[in-house]
């Protein structure tokens, strides 16, 4: 049967100029009415002072405060976008509210000062009670200290405890459509693995995947719990008093989420069900009647447990240009590091047979690089400024496992085509090759009119970000956008 007869008009994209008529426009376009309204109120007091205490080297510092907070969220979608019928992405309407009481208080008790072998001990309290009604209420902690052995070295640790209840949308989000590109693992299962039982029991049979793209809307879900989290931090400063401008900081963080609150991924959720022992989220996914995967609800949920673990690491310089006479008319030089060291991170997700499986090896995957670089050069000399920074990303690798044939790694693409995951299915990675650019920028403060500006030049090596054959456009989206970005920034002050 023709999909169009008369009086209706076949639309031709490619007929040129003039082939489309003014009533087929008409037909084809709609004005969208949609609407989204967010809105937060905050009625909060807060006071802070010093208490002096004989026996004590310094007056105590004393904070508090107590806050309520209303969170509100409305967004309808037009009625096009509800039912489906543009060529966008469908949407459902969304509507909710949060509310909390908050009430905080901090101590920093100096405990030591001046004394041999302790320049300086110092001590950190606080505490905060939180009440979100049926999001539930929670007690929260923090202890650290602050110890100068000697006036170069600084020591430092802390141990927190924290609560956040879910927002709006992690809530009350409608459907708001999305089309990931996903590779079922029922279509070519690898003969005796734990992939190929668990689609067996399913009844789903390998097939030839012939599209990489399904429908995953992501959803709120009003059945969310808290987070909690527990933290560790410890670390140092070394500021030698021999090299005038020069410090330096290492700091160890391991920061443990529990219950915590993300949208798992379509992938995530399919790998859950067919590729572990545990089966989770099998509920979420939809087959059609020759069960080839469908669709995949993304939902908001609570996984167990999220366990992350690194060091942080800065330099500073400040070059001795104003101590030497013939360097000192050219200002103030700054040479700057930054840099991240991922060492685990590590997720937790409880199987449908009530057996909780620690997941790892999650290090390394193009959204958690092993490495995060940053150094930089910044420059001062009254009214203008200049500064050249550097990100390099190093250490990541993407999976090969696309679910289109000939697969990357039968196209030689993969540098780890034997590779397997911590279930012992065949898991083909591709080691991503480091990426760095650079960013310069250069500015001049105005001050009688209160003005400045600033010109800059990202990317200022035209470097493209390494490919990525798992990634839309071949490129990971949180590198950068591949070409050089020139800019200029005018500000003025009133």
């Amino acid at each position: 049967m023709p999909l169009c007869v008369a009086p209706c008009v076949p639309l031709n994209f490619f007929g040129g100029p003039g082939s489309v008529t003014a009533e087929q426009l008409a037909y084809i376009q709609y004005t969208d009415l949609s609407s989204t309204r967010s809105t937060q109120s905050d009625l909060y007091f807060n006071l802070s002072t010093t208490v002096p205490v004989p026996f004590l080297p310094d007056a105590i510092g004393i904070a508090a405060g107590v806050e309520r907070r209303t969170s509100k969220y409305t967004d309808n979608p037009s009625p096009e976008a509800i039912d489906g019928t543009t060529a966008g992405l469908t949407s459902m309407p969304s509507n909710g509210s949060v509310a909390a009481k908050e009430v905080f208080v901090e101590l920093d008790i100096p405990l030591a000062k001046d004394l041999p072998f302790m320049q300086e001990l110092g001590l950190n309290l606080a505490g905060r009670i939180s009440d979100y009604g049926d999001l539930g209420k929670s007690t929260n902690g923090k202890i650290g200290a602050t110890y100068h052995p000697i006036k170069d070295l600084l020591l430092r640790s802390a141990f927190s405890t924290s609560f956040r209840a879910p927002n709006t949308g992690e809530l009350f989000l409608g459907n708001a459509g999305s089309y990931p590109g996903l590779t079922d693992p029922c279509a070519a299962p690898e003969a005796g693995s734990v992939t190929e039982t668990n689609c067996d029991a399913d009844g789903v049979a390998p097939y030839t995947q012939l599209t990489s793209q399904f429908y995953a809307p992501f959803t709120g879900n009003k059945n969310l719990k808290s987070e909690t989290s527990h933290s560790l931090t410890a670390g140092f400063v070394f500021s030698p008093s021999a090299i005038n401008g020069f410090d330096m900081s290492v700091d160890y963080f391991r920061i443990k989420l529990d219950n915590f609150i993300t949208p798992p991924g379509a992938q995530f959720i399919l790998d859950q069900c067919y590729k572990t022992p545990g089966r989770a989220g099998c509920e979420f996914i939809t087959r059609n009647s020759q069960q080839q995967l469908l669709s995949v609800l993304n939902a908001f949920q609570n996984l167990p447990s999220q366990d992350t673990s690194g060091i942080d690491f800065s330099v500073n310089y400040i070059l001795p240009t104003k101590s030497i006479e013939a360097l000192a008319s050219l200002g103030k030089f700054k040479l700057a590091g930054n840099a991240t060291f991922l060492s685990s991170y590590a997720q937790t997700v409880l199987g449908s047979d009530g057996v909780t499986l620690t997941r790892t090896g999650y290090v390394g995957t193009l959204a958690l690089p092993r490495w995060k670089i940053n150094p930089s050069l910044q420059w001062s000399n009254g009214p203008f400024s200049g500064s050249v920074n550097t990100r390099i990303i190093w250490g990541t690798f993407e999976s090969c496992d696309d679910g289109i044939t000939p697969s990357l790694s039968e196209l030689g693409l993969c540098s780890d085509p034997t590779h397997r995951d911590v279930d012992g299915n065949l898991s083909p990675r591709n080691r991503v090759k480091y990426a760095f650019k650079t960013d310069m920028q250069m500015g001049y403060v105005y001050k009688p009119a209160k003005a400045s500006i600033t010109l800059g030049l990202e990317n200022a090596f035209d470097r493209d970000p390494p490919i990525s054959y798992s990634s839309s456009n071949s490129f990971e989206s949180s590198y950068w956008v591949p070409g050089r970005l020139p800019y200029i920034s005018l500000k003025k002050d009133f």
